[in-house]
């Protein structure tokens, strides 16, 4: 039996940091023999690093950032490159139940396992989108598993805290990570109990291995 890809949703707006806390993720998660496919509904100036491991292989997709990401195209990328985990980097200026609800359909719940969001924000224009763009925004905090705050050095310290108590109460069960810069970033996740999951899928991925070669012994012997 085929075992379900692992998907994560990387959500923010353009310039908040998606990218660079992909590749800081892939860093410290990515396992031998694993494939990842990474689809971008969104592109920044930075770029995928696909040559973290030279055992496993990365995947980038483009899509186009003007159309919703559609039930059809994830299943046919899904079957096509079998990936263990997949993950897709949100256009921040679409709803992000756009998204959430492909995987309540059968087609994909076959394929995956639920979601795991992230959202990146910078924390000196927060309350600017929020305000804004609330129908946007919020429901980004809402369903993050994780929240990662920029520039928090440049808030004052009575703001920060009111910043943190406006996503713990619009959150309660969600991580909050408050860097000063992203280049703290590594060093947070390896504190936190985020990268345990990393243990957890490279038994995954042996159990699969195991199962496909005993397959293939199979296939060699019945020819």
């Amino acid at each position: 039996m085929k075992m379900k890809s692992e998907i994560d949703i990387v959500t923010g707006f353009l310039g908040s940091g998606k990218t660079f806390f992909i590749n800081t993720f892939l860093k410290n998660t990515l396992v031998p023999n694993e494939t990842v496919l990474i689809v971008q509904c969104e592109e920044g100036q930075q770029k995928i690093n696909t040559n973290l491991n030279v055992k496993s292989k990365i995947i980038v997709k483009e899509y186009d950032p003007s159309k919703a990401l559609t039930t059809a195209y994830l299943k046919q990328m899904i079957e096509f490159y079998n990936p263990h985990r997949v993950i897709i980097e949100h256009n921040g200026m679409r709803l992000l139940s756009e998204v959430l609800s492909l995987f309540n359909e059968d087609e994909l719940l076959k394929l995956c396992c639920d979601p795991v969001i992230y959202h990146t924000t910078d924390a000196l224009t927060f309350d600017i989108f929020y305000n804004n763009m609330k129908e946007l925004v919020e429901p980004l905090i809402v369903y993050s598993n994780l929240m990662i705050l920029s520039n928090c050095n440049m808030l004052e310290k009575e703001k920060l805290k009111a910043l943190k108590e406006k996503l713990k109460v619009l959150n309660t069960n969600g991580f909050i990570f408050a860097l000063n810069d992203f280049g703290e970033l590594e060093e947070a996740l390896k504190r936190s109990d985020v990268l345990e999951s990393s243990l957890i899928r490279n038994i995954r991925l042996a159990i699969k291995n195991i199962r496909f070669n005993k397959l293939n012994r199979r296939r060699l012997t019945s020819e």
